[in-house]
């Protein structure tokens, strides 16, 4: 991976997103100038599949003959182009020729393409590689049934197109940064989103935004911006001019917000998308020489139904040290609560929320927080509420450290007899293998 230049074919994946795999995602894209291409699953929906929904990788879709979808290909918003994938000559695993479909098949052509894109172009970035290939793929749309259309990225890969197109610009958001008047960007908060326009391949003139929110979730109170003319290699930076909304009344905790930017230019088009969650359960707190992410569901480090959200447990802005945790309660096999994994590579969802992460005006530390969750999603509750109450001191005793203080109350009516709590923690602190904790 560290061969500036080389590109990446990952045929493979799943629907669980990890944070540190974005990380390195963003290391071996941006700072090794690595492309990387990768099929984007085979289940048939728009739930996003990793790597391939990862932010800096080249999302690739099956098609058959006739440019009509594999019925068995992903789509949706996230993913950036397609590619045949059906009945595709390959090596066999036991020697020999044979054939194969599916988005792993898809990829590679794609990947195949990048190469060539590259070979002609040599000067070529990984953004332009990737660009050139976007901005000449064909429109599938007709071909797809009606849910599917305008969810097929930039269409059907077209390398005859990406080699002997010249006069096309390539324009993208990126470093979008979003900014909130509220804590938590919670419900009527005003939000402002800005980031860098770029022009990667060729000049465009009467450059404009029109910005819409596709899943309702807010108020969208910039709906154009103007640009004009933005020049190959040029930037426009929307920092004087964001993009502003209101987050909307009846939205729920994390509830994911999609803004639909449009950027329009003289015989150019191109659609990016910008996700964020909004009416946040966690905060992100730096004290101590620690970034603790303080969660309101009962995980440590990270929140959201997947471990999406937030950046874990980091020491001196390293890397997070932590990979999941959740708090533990239970008397039997048949009653345990967590928001840790399970043995259906999923993650146990048994907390609910009832009160968001939130500061106290502290009473025995320099800084307290607390939130409120209980037993209620799991399968057979039993009327548990647990107040998680968090303690910084800056004193020398608290020096480089967090507590947890979990108070448990039970409501219902049955009494609990061999009750045991705790936390489960899987640390990745340097090499993981000798990770040690002691507990009581």
């Amino acid at each position: 991976c560290g061969y500036r230049g080389a590109i990446i074919d990952d045929s493979w994946g799943s629907p669980f997103f990890c944070a540190f795999v974005q990380v390195v995602v963003d290391y071996v894209t941006l700072d090794r100038g690595v492309l990387i291409v990768a099929g984007d699953g085979h289940f048939g929906n728009e739930i996003p599949f990793y790597p391939a929904a990862y932010e800096n990788v080249i999302a690739v879709g099956a098609t058959i003959e006739g440019d009509s979808l594999k019925e068995s290909s992903n789509y949706g918003d996230w993913i950036d182009i397609f590619a045949p994938g059906e009945n595709m000559l390959t090596l066999n695993v036991i020697g020999g020729f044979g054939t194969n479909g599916g988005t792993s098949m898809a990829s590679p052509v794609v990947a195949a393409c990048a190469a060539l894109v590259k070979s002609h172009f040599p000067n070529y970035s990984v953004e332009q590689i990737r660009q050139k290939l976007l901005t000449t793929g064909d429109n599938i749309d007709q071909f797809a049934p009606d849910h599917k259309k305008e969810k097929l990225g930039a269409g059907r890969v077209n390398l005859f197109r990406a080699l002997t197109e010249n006069n096309t610009p390539g324009i993208s958001l990126k470093n979008t940064s979003i900014n909130s008047t509220g804590i938590l960007q919670s419900t009527n908060d005003t939000i402002c989103i800005s980031g860098e326009l770029i022009n990667y391949l060729a000049d465009a003139n009467n450059v404009s935004l029109s910005i819409s929110n596709p899943n309702n979730k807010v108020t969208i109170l910039t709906n154009t911006i103007q640009v004009g003319s933005l020049n190959s290699e040029d930037t426009f930076k929307l920092s004087t001019n964001p993009i502003k909304l209101i987050v909307n009344g009846n939205i729920n905790f994390n509830d994911s917000v999609q803004i639909q930017v449009t950027i329009h230019a003289d015989n150019y088009t191109s659609k990016e998308f910008i996700y964020f969650n909004a009416n946040q359960d966690f905060l992100i707190i730096e004290e101590n020489l620690l970034e603790v992410t303080l969660a309101s569901q009962g995980t440590i480090g990270y929140s959201g139904s997947n471990g999406e959200l937030g950046r874990g447990i980091r020491y001196k802005n390293g890397p997070s040290l932590l990979y999941e945790g959740s708090f533990a309660f239970g008397m039997s096999k048949d009653y345990l609560i967590d928001r840790f994994r399970n043995e259906q590579s999923g993650k146990d969802q048994d907390f609910k929320t009832t009160k968001g992460i939130h500061y106290l005006d502290p009473e025995k530390a320099n800084i307290e927080l607390r939130s409120n969750f209980t037993d209620a999603n799991f399968a057979n509750p039993k009327g548990v509420s647990i107040s998680q109450h968090n303690f910084f001191y800056r004193s020398n005793i608290g020096k480089q450290s967090v507590i947890y203080v979990y108070t448990l109350t039970n409501n219902g009516f049955i009494e609990l007899n061999n009750l045991y709590a705790g936390i489960f923690l899987d640390w990745d602190i340097a090499d993981y293998s000798k990770n040690r904790i002691h507990y009581d």
